[in-house]
C-alpha cells in the first residue's frame, strides 16, 4: 500500500511509511495511506502544491539532502525541509511566501523542538558529516 507524508507532499512505500511513523513526529512527517477515506481540503491542496516526489527531492538536493545516503532525521529535521513544509502550507492556503530560501549552509542546520512546541535552531554541524561507523 502506498502512503504519503502529507506535510512534505512526498509519497512513501509501506516500509518508508513505517520508518517515518516510528522515527519522526507528525509535525515533521504526517503519514497517511493514500486510500484513506478522509482527506481535509488543506491536505489535498498541500499535496497538489508539492507536485510529488521529484519536486521534493529536487528541492532537497540544493542542501545535499536529496539522496538515499542522507539520514532520515537529518533530512526531514533540517531548516531546508522546514522551509519546504512552510512553503507548501502557505501555497495550500493561498498565501505567497515572502521568505527567501535558506542558504545551503542554513538549510542543513538541524531543528529542535524543546520549548513548548516552538522550533529552535540548533547548530549540529556534527550531523552534517557521517560519524565513523555510519
Amino acid at each position: 500500500m502506498t502512503h504519503v507524508s502529507v506535510n512534505n507532499a512526498a509519497f512513501l512505500c509501506s516500509d518508508c511509511a513505517q520508518l517515518h511513523s516510528t522515527t519522526l513526529t507528525p509535525i515533521i512527517s504526517l503519514v497517511r495511506p493514500v486510500n484513506s477515506d478522509f482527506w481535509s481540503e488543506e491536505q489535498v491542496k498541500t499535496l497538489q502544491a508539492g507536485g510529488g516526489n521529484r519536486e521534493f527531492n529536487t528541492f532537497m538536493v540544493r542542501y545535499d539532502l536529496g539522496d538515499s545516503s542522507c539520514q532520515l532525521i537529518e533530512k526531514y529535521n533540517s531548516v531546508g525541509c522546514q522551509y519546504w513544509r512552510d512553503k507548501l502550507h502557505q501555497m495550500a492556503n493561498g498565501l505567497v511566501s515572502q521568505t527567501e530560501f535558506p542558504s545551503k549552509m542554513q538549510g542543513r542546520v538541524q531543528l529542535d523542538r524543546e520549548v513548548e512546541g516552538d522550533w529552535l535552531l540548533v547548530d549540529r554541524s556534527e550531523c552534517l558529516e557521517p560519524s565513523p561507523g555510519r
